[in-house]
């Protein structure tokens, strides 16, 4: 007979459970599991099977910012764990892409290339020589910071003693100047504008988007034989957002001789 099944005698006197079932042991009643990383195990905490908590997982959890950011569980043996940020991990900011001082913003430091000041056209800054059949490829200069915009003058020289001789009695050479814009990934767009002048530099304009490239190209004519050279400025200013980048932009220019 089960201990709700006893009964009271004649006498007036009850038997308890323990009297009743002398050779049964209970399991414990309850058993506290982790509300968020365990659920009680089925089939427990009934009868003589003492109660019992199966651990369960909770995914990760992601705290801290830049190079400090770390990811954990949620939890690890049944219990919550804590996600502590790796500040340890911070650094100087450098202009890199990466928030190398964990303040949630990415290379907010006072940083500026070599060419720098050449925000205008009073500052701008005459780039290597460029002789004949020559290629210059310069992959140095950002657009970097807020506000930062650059200006360029671009000089082309003949250096060789050949002539093209593009007149009939070889009394003319032409060449053509070629600059490219390469603008980097992640950068929006960069504006890239011509001009014969510094003055006039913003007469031709193009916008660059991120990744992508384009050349200016100009057919310039000259003496046979003679010593040409030819001068071109250049701006370029940030576009569509974000428009400032750290990651270098190239220029490549290049002055070829020939007939064209």
């Amino acid at each position: 007979m089960s201990a709700a099944g006893a009964t009271c005698d004649g006498g007036g006197a009850c038997r308890t459970a323990a009297q009743e079932c002398p050779s049964s042991s209970k399991g414990s009643a309850t058993v506290t599991c982790d509300d968020f990383c365990q659920d009680p195990t089925g089939g427990t905490c009934s009868g003589t099977t003492a109660g019992a908590c199966t651990n369960v997982s909770q995914g990760n959890q992601t705290c801290g910012k830049g190079v400090c950011q770390v990811t954990v569980p949620r939890c690890v043996s049944g219990s919550p764990n804590t996600c502590v940020p790796n500040s340890g991990a911070a650094t100087t900011e450098t202009c890199n892409n990466i928030d190398d001082n964990c303040d949630g913003t990415v290379d907010n430091g006072s940083f500026s290339d070599s060419y720098e000041p050449d925000n205008n056209c009073s500052s701008y800054k005459t780039l290597p020589t460029v002789g004949s059949d020559q290629t210059q490829t310069l992959n140095t200069m950002t657009v970097y910071g807020a506000g930062d915009q650059d200006y360029y003058r671009i000089y082309a020289e003949e250096t060789d003693s050949s002539c093209s001789c593009c007149s009939f009695l070889c009394l003319t050479e032409e060449y053509q100047l070629n600059v490219t814009l390469t603008v980097p990934s992640g950068a929006g767009s960069y504006w890239f504008c011509t001009g014969d002048s510094c003055g006039g530099v913003d007469g031709n304009c193009t916008n660059v988007l991120a990744g992508q490239a384009v050349t200016w190209t100009w057919t310039l004519g000259g003496d046979c034989p003679g010593n040409d050279s030819y001068s071109r400025y250049f701006h370029i200013y940030p576009g569509n957002s974000p428009g400032y980048e750290c990651t270098p932009y190239e220029l490549e220019y290049s002055f070829v001789t020939g007939c064209f």
